[in-house]
C-alpha cells in the first residue's frame, strides 16, 4: 500500500534523527567508563555528614516533525488494539479438543491441591488428553475435585459428546433388563411373524449402535431388520419421527413388507427417494441401497441405519460412510484413517465391528433357515374379481355363525378361491411378473447366485413367463408336465451348463429330476396355497440338508397374493385341497382341516382382517 510504505519512511527518517540529536535530560545514562576517569582525575574528598538529593531538571523536548507526521497518519499494518495477555487461573479445566476422534484435555489451575493433579496425571496421562469415549472415568475426578473444594470446570460441549456414548450404554443397559424380565421382543416389536434368528441379530445391533451400516451378502434381507429396529426403538426408547430413503423402484416392497411384518404402515415413517427433502426433526434416517446412491444425503440426525444389498469392505465408499456414520467423531474414522483404509477385508470386518455388520452367507450357514425369501413386489397393481370376492365373504361370514359349511358350499369355496389366485396369473399380471423377473435377474447374477430357477404351479404360467422373458432378449429353459421326461432332461442339462439360462419349471413336472445346485437362487412366479409347498420347491434345489437358499416371491400389489400371504402369516402347513393342484386332490375336507382352512382366511389378527 502507497500509504504504509511512506508511513515506514517516514519512521526510518524519524528514528534516525532520534539517534543523532543530543541527550539533554539530567538522568541520561553515561558510558561505562566515564565514572572512572573522572574518580582518577579528582582528590579524594571526605565524606559528608548528609547529603540532600537534588531533583534534576528535566529539559522539555518537541518530537521532531517526522515523528508528528507519522503520528498523524493512520497505520494500515498494525493492529488497533494488542491482546492483553492471559494470566493463569486458578480453577482447572477440562475442554473438548476436536479432531478423528474427539479428545478430553486437562489444565490444571494455579492452586490446584497436589491430590487432584495426581489423580488427574493418571487419568490423562503425559499429554493431559483422554479418549472422549473413556469419559465416563471423570466421575472420580469430579468428586475429588469436589471433596478438596477445587473449583474443576468441565465446558459444555465435554458434557454434549459425552452423551453420545452415555445413550449408547442405556440402550445396552435397558434391552439386557428387558430380556432379564423375561420381555418377548417378537411382540414388543408387534411382529406378524417370526423373525429368523440373524435378524435379529442385525436388528439388535443396529439399535444399540445408534448410527450403524448393514452390509450382508444379498439375499439375507434387511427390510425386515430394519422395520423391527423401528418398532423396538419406539417401544422401548420414544423414537420420534423417522425418515426412510429407497430408491422409487423399491417403495413398493417396503410396503408390502410392512404390511406383513406388522400389519399397516408405521405412523410417523416418512418414505421418499433421494432427492427428496426429509422431515427436519426426524430423529432416525433409514437410508436402502446406500451402495446406490450418487452423493449421499448428509442429513444430521441422532441415529441413522444404512442398509446396503452387499458388503462394501475393500471399496472407498465404505471410507465415506464411516465419515457419515461418525459424524460425532466418536473414534471409527480415527480407525479407519489409521488401520482400516489400508487393511484387508477381513481386518476391516473387525476393525469397524462397532458401526459396520457385515455378513457372508456361509458364515451364517448353520444359523439359517432351510430358504431366506424376500417379497419382491411390484408397483404395478390387478383387480380382485368382485363377484369372486363376495361369494368368498359370505361363506366366511356364514362360517363365523355357524361353523359349518356344506360340500356344496365347500366347492363355492374352492371355485371362488381359485377365480381369485387366478388374477395373479392372469395376462397382465403375467407381463408385470415378467418384467419383476427382469428388473430383479441382474441383481441375482453374480451377486446371490449362478444359477436361477423360477417356479410356477401350472404349465400355463411357465409357458407365459418364458414367453415374456424371451421377448426382453432371455434365453430360457422350461420343464412342463407336457413333456416327456427325456425332454425334461434335455433342458435340465442346458441349464446346468449354461449360466444365462433361467430354468422356468412346473412343479408337477420336477419329480424325479435332480435340480441341485449349491449356488443356485428361486424365484416363486406364483404363491402356493400350501407355505409347504414353497419349501418343497427349495429342497429341490438345495437337498434335504441345505440351508439359506436366496428366494425372492414375485407379488402384485392388489392381487389375491398379498392376501394369501396374510392367511399364511406363521403357518407351515395349510389345508389346500384342490388349490395346489395336486393330482388326485379332493374338493372336500375334513372337519378339523376345514376348520384350519376357514381361520387362516378369517384372519385372526388385523393384518389379514385389514386385507379382507
Amino acid at each position: 500500500m502507497a500509504t504504509t510504505t511512506k508511513s515506514r519512511r517516514k519512521a526510518d527518517a524519524a528514528l534516525s534523527e532520534a539517534l543523532t540529536t543530543p541527550v539533554t535530560s539530567s538522568d541520561a545514562a553515561t558510558p561505562a567508563a566515564e565514572p572512572d576517569r573522572q574518580a582518577a582525575e579528582q582528590p579524594a574528598r571526605k565524606p559528608a555528614a548528609k547529603r540532600t538529593a537534588r531533583k534534576p531538571k528535566a529539559t522539555a523536548t518537541k518530537p521532531s516533525i517526522a515523528f508528528a507526521e507519522l503520528l498523524a497518519e493512520p497505520q494500515a499494518d498494525l493492529p488497533a488494539e494488542l491482546p492483553a495477555q492471559t494470566l493463569p487461573a486458578s480453577h482447572s479445566e477440562i475442554w473438548l479438543n476436536d479432531g478423528l476422534s474427539r479428545e478430553l484435555c486437562w489444565r490444571a489451575g494455579t492452586a490446584a491441591p497436589l491430590a487432584l493433579c495426581e489423580a488427574a496425571a493418571a487419568l490423562f496421562g503425559e499429554d493431559g488428553a483422554l479418549d472422549a469415549e473413556q469419559g465416563q472415568t471423570l466421575d472420580g475426578l469430579l468428586a475429588l475435585s469436589a471433596e478438596l473444594g477445587h473449583e474443576l470446570r468441565v465446558a459444555p460441549a465435554v458434557w454434549e459428546q459425552l452423551s453420545f456414548a452415555a445413550d449408547a450404554r442405556e440402550r445396552v443397559r435397558r434391552l439386557e433388563t428387558t430380556l432379564a424380565e423375561g420381555a418377548d421382543l417378537h411382540a414388543l416389536a408387534g411382529l406378524r411373524q417370526p423373525l429368523p434368528e440373524f435378524q435379529w441379530e442385525a436388528a439388535l445391533f443396529a439399535l444399540c449402535a445408534g448410527r450403524s451400516l448393514i452390509a450382508d451378502d444379498l439375499g439375507l434381507g434387511h427390510r425386515a431388520t430394519a422395520l423391527t429396529a423401528l418398532q423396538l426403538w419406539r417401544r422401548l426408547f420414544g423414537l420420534g419421527s423417522v425418515v426412510l430413503l429407497a430408491p422409487l423402484e423399491r417403495h413398493a416392497a417396503w410396503v408390502g413388507d410392512a404390511e406383513a411384518w406388522l400389519g399397516g404402515w408405521p405412523t410417523g415413517l416418512q418414505l421418499l427417494e433421494p432427492g427428496e427433502a426429509p422431515l427436519a426433526d426426524a430423529e432416525l434416517l433409514i437410508v436402502d441401497g446406500v451402495q446406490l446412491l450418487e452423493g449421499l444425503p448428509l442429513v444430521a440426525t441422532p441415529h441413522l441405519l444404512l442398509l446396503a444389498d452387499r458388503e462394501l469392505l475393500g471399496e472407498p465408499l465404505l471410507g465415506e460412510l464411516v465419515d457419515w456414520i461418525d459424524s460425532n467423531r466418536r473414534g471409527p474414522l480415527r480407525v479407519w484413517c489409521d488401520e482400516a483404509a489400508a487393511a484387508g477385508k477381513r481386518q476391516q470386518r473387525e476393525l469397524l465391528q462397532t458401526v459396520m455388520l457385515s455378513r457372508r452367507k456361509r458364515d451364517l450357514l448353520p444359523r439359517l433357515p432351510v430358504v431366506l425369501e424376500q417379497a419382491w413386489w411390484s408397483g404395478d397393481a390387478v383387480e380382485l374379481d368382485a363377484q369372486a370376492m363376495a361369494q368368498l365373504q359370505h361363506l366366511q361370514e356364514r362360517w363365523q355363525s355357524q361353523r359349518y359349511l356344506s360340500a356344496g358350499e365347500q366347492l363355492r369355496l374352492m371355485s371362488a378361491l381359485q377365480t381369485l389366485r387366478q388374477v395373479a396369473q392372469s395376462p397382465s399380471a403375467l407381463s408385470i411378473k415378467g418384467r419383476q423377473v427382469f428388473d430383479l435377474l441382474p441383481q441375482l447374477i453374480p451377486a446371490a447366485a449362478q444359477r436361477v430357477a423360477m417356479f410356477a404351479q401350472a404349465d400355463a404360467t411357465v409357458q407365459a413367463l418364458a414367453a415374456r422373458l424371451r421377448e426382453q432378449g432371455l434365453a430360457v429353459a422350461e420343464l412342463l408336465l407336457a413333456q416327456m421326461p427325456e425332454q425334461r432332461q434335455t433342458q435340465v442339462d442346458a441349464w446346468r451348463g449354461d449360466a444365462r439360462l433361467v430354468l422356468a419349471a412346473c412343479d408337477a413336472a420336477c419329480t424325479g429330476i435332480d435340480l441341485q445346485h449349491e449356488l443356485a437362487a428361486l424365484i416363486h412366479a406364483d404363491q402356493p396355497w400350501n407355505p409347504a409347498q414353497r419349501v418343497l420347491r427349495a429342497r429341490r434345489l438345495n437337498g434335504d440338508t441345505g440351508r439359506g437358499l436366496p428366494a425372492w416371491n414375485l407379488l402384485i400389489k392388489g392381487s389375491f397374493d398379498a392376501l394369501q400371504r396374510a392367511a399364511q402369516a406363521g403357518k407351515e402347513q395349510l389345508p389346500a385341497a384342490t388349490l395346489d393342484f395336486e393330482l388326485g386332490a379332493r374338493p372336500f375336507l375334513a372337519a378339523a382341516d376345514l376348520a384350519t382352512l376357514m381361520d387362516a382366511l378369517a384372519g385372526q389378527n388385523s393384518q389379514s382382517r385389514a386385507c379382507w
